[in-house]
């Protein structure tokens, strides 16, 4: 699938997307760029080279892994999330994208799929609890209660989550 960081405003359609949710979104796809970079903010130019970092670090997981669309905010109206499990299942890339935010929201609890339910996954890209910043959970705790994505505030807000099989499973 074809993915790119386009200009924003969108012109199709007008609309205002954070940089660095277009990028986890371009991530989903063969990623590249579709913009003149001499006109965007310095702000924006610089999470380039992370992005890239970033696609180089998943390619293989997302070319190869299976994929798995846990929401859609055509049927939820809040988020989109996908996720791409290696095939030994061992590792797993969550992209979580809050469409519209709204008031009153709590976080969100995503149930993942096809994990190794017996095996502890490392979880980057979240907080853990009582300021821990690594978070491990079992396979069948990801997959059944599921992960907690905190209340984010804004439109078209974006996160992602790298899951890691421990060895001490």
């Amino acid at each position: 699938m074809g993915a790119h960081v386009s200009d924003c405003p969108n012109h199709a359609v007008g609309r205002f997307t954070p940089f660095e949710t277009r990028g986890y979104v371009a991530l989903a796809g063969t990623f590249g760029y579709e913009l003149d970079v001499t006109r965007i903010s310095e702000e924006d130019r610089g999470m380039i080279p992370e992005q890239v970092a970033l696609y180089h670090k998943y390619n293989d997981l997302v070319r190869e892994g299976d994929y798995y669309r846990i929401a859609s905010a055509a049927e939820n109206h809040l988020y989109d999330c996908w996720q791409v499990v290696s095939g030994d299942r061992k590792e797993s890339l969550v992209t979580w994208v809050q469409v519209m935010c709204g008031p009153g929201r709590q976080s969100h609890m995503v149930r993942l799929k096809g994990l190794d339910e017996n095996a502890v996954y490392r979880v980057e890209g979240a907080e853990g609890t009582e300021g821990e910043t690594e978070l491990l959970l079992s396979g069948d705790c990801l997959m059944y209660a599921g992960l907690r994505i905190p209340d984010r505030k804004g439109d078209f807000v974006g996160q992602m989550f790298h899951l890691i099989r421990t060895e001490e499973d």
